[in-house]
C-alpha cells in the first residue's frame, strides 16, 4: 500500500460527505483509498485530529442538527424521522452524544424554532 496523498485525502473526505447516510467502515475507506487502514487512521491524525470514524459521525451529526434545526415539529418531523434519515441506529447512544456536543436535546434543538 502507498502513502495517502492530500488529494486522495480530499476525496477520501468528499465520499464521506456526500454518503454521510450511509454506513460507512474505515476499511472500506482505507480500500477505497488505496491505503491500509492504519495509514488513513495515521492521516486523519495529522490533518484533523481524529479518527477516520470520529470525523464520520461528526460529519453525521453536524448534518442532524443542521436537519433539525431547519424542521418543521409542527408538520410531524420528528427526531426518529430525522436521525434515521442520516442511518442512526441507536437512538439512545446518539441523544447523549448529541447532548454532549451541542449542550442540549436533540428534541429541545427540533422544537427550538
Amino acid at each position: 500500500m502507498t502513502t495517502l496523498s492530500r488529494t486522495d485525502l480530499a476525496a477520501v473526505i468528499t465520499l464521506i460527505d456526500e454518503h454521510a447516510d450511509k454506513r460507512l467502515s474505515v476499511p472500506e475507506l482505507a480500500r477505497y483509498a488505496r491505503v491500509s487502514v492504519r495509514w488513513l487512521q495515521r492521516r486523519f491524525q495529522e490533518e484533523f485530529g481524529l479518527s477516520p470514524g470520529t470525523y464520520i459521525r461528526l460529519t453525521r451529526l453536524r448534518r442532524i442538527h443542521d436537519d433539525l434545526l431547519a424542521a418543521d415539529p409542527e408538520s410531524g418531523c420528528t427526531v426518529e424521522a430525522v436521525t434515521s434519515r442520516w442511518g442512526v441506529r441507536h437512538s439512545g447512544r446518539f441523544a447523549a452524544w448529541y447532548r454532549s456536543h451541542y449542550d442540549e436535546l436533540p428534541s429541545v434543538t427540533l422544537n427550538r424554532r
